[in-house]
């Protein structure tokens, strides 16, 4: 049997093992949408020594996210939803998910619908504080203003999971809403974006718009039909009730 020469070898065995490799480090993260979080429920206990800051509240489930997660099983969350209520629908570009909101207050100067957030580094043995974590909101002027979470004190830097829900008419939102107005309509967008520093791996992003809209009046037309199936339906009883006397 004729044998393989150690350069034998490393030709045949190279581009395998070369392919192998590479496939393994490009990895790029994965964006899912109207997807679930790993975790975001209302029963999650906080421990602020150990990073965990959850959600809170009350009756909060999971779902209707656009999730990204890396290589490494760090996972990041956006998404919009009916304050206290629930799920808005959604469409999606492969890229970017829109919500579509009414307008309208839930009281005072808030919106009916809030924009959430979730970041969760606990299987990557880093915490917040590894990442450049910069959070964009573009209200409906196109007013763009960055956050650094970590630098702004708005996420501590000992956060291993952070979730939050927060409305644009909140009082201490009003440098990034200064003129917001819960019944004008408009596209809002938010990108959240968290990008290793201290560390070689994957970036991740996760971005998505709120279109919100007036719910339009009924037409004319709509009311002069709805106007004539109710006589045509009083008449019909008016008769019936006589026949039968």
């Amino acid at each position: 049997m004729r044998r393989i020469s150690p350069v034998g070898w490393f030709l045949l065995c190279g581009p395998i093992l070369f392919f192998g490799l590479a496939s393994r480090s490009d990895a790029a993260p994965i964006t899912a949408f109207n997807a679930n979080v790993n975790e975001w429920s209302s029963s999650t206990v906080g421990n602020s020594g150990a990073g965990i800051y959850p959600i809170g509240g009350s009756g909060e489930v999971n779902g209707g996210f656009v999730v990204t997660t890396g290589s490494d099983g760090a996972q990041i969350g956006l998404r919009a939803e009916l304050r206290f209520m629930g799920s808005l629908p959604q469409t999606n570009n492969g890229i970017t998910a829109t919500y579509y909101a009414p307008t309208g207050t839930s009281g005072g100067n808030l919106s009916l619908w809030n924009f959430e957030a979730d970041i969760d580094l606990r299987n990557t043995g880093h915490n917040i504080s590894d990442y450049s974590a910069i959070f964009t909101v573009t209200d409906r002027s196109d007013l763009v203003t960055p956050v650094d979470l970590v630098a702004s004190g708005v996420v501590p830097a000992n956060a291993v999971l952070y979730q939050n829900s927060e409305n644009p008419g909140f009082s201490f939102l009003s440098s990034v809403f200064p003129a917001f107005d819960p019944t004008a309509p408009g596209v809002y967008a938010f990108d959240l974006k968290l990008t290793p520093t201290t560390f070689t791996g994957d970036t991740l992003e996760a971005s998505i718009n709120v279109d919100v809209a007036a719910v339009p009046e009924p037409s004319p037309l709509a009311l002069v039909a709805s106007g004539a199936a109710a006589l045509i339906i009083g008449r019909w009883r008016r008769r019936e009730r006589a026949l039968i006397n």
